[in-house]
């Protein structure tokens, strides 16, 4: 995870790595808010928390792999 906070100053300088550290952070407490409704959601349609645990994850699994997509040259150009 410490990891994952160095790529935006990798990848950009100044107010820019200042912005989009600021969005990340906005992003993950945007989801710590909706993640919570999203299962009680699924689970009212379908009866089981799972659906609303498997979407959840997807949205993680999804974040892994784009990060993991990243261009190396371009984090440690």
């Amino acid at each position: 995870m410490p990891v994952f906070w160095t790529w935006p100053s990798a990848i950009l300088a100044g107010g820019s790595a200042a912005a989009a550290i600021g969005m990340i952070n906005s992003i993950g407490n945007l989801a710590g808010f909706v993640s919570p409704s999203i299962i009680g959601w699924m689970k009212d349609v379908t009866q089981s928390t799972n659906a609303g645990m498997y979407c959840v994850s997807a949205a993680m699994a999804l974040g892994a792999v784009l990060a993991l997509l990243q261009p190396r040259k371009l984090v440690n150009g």
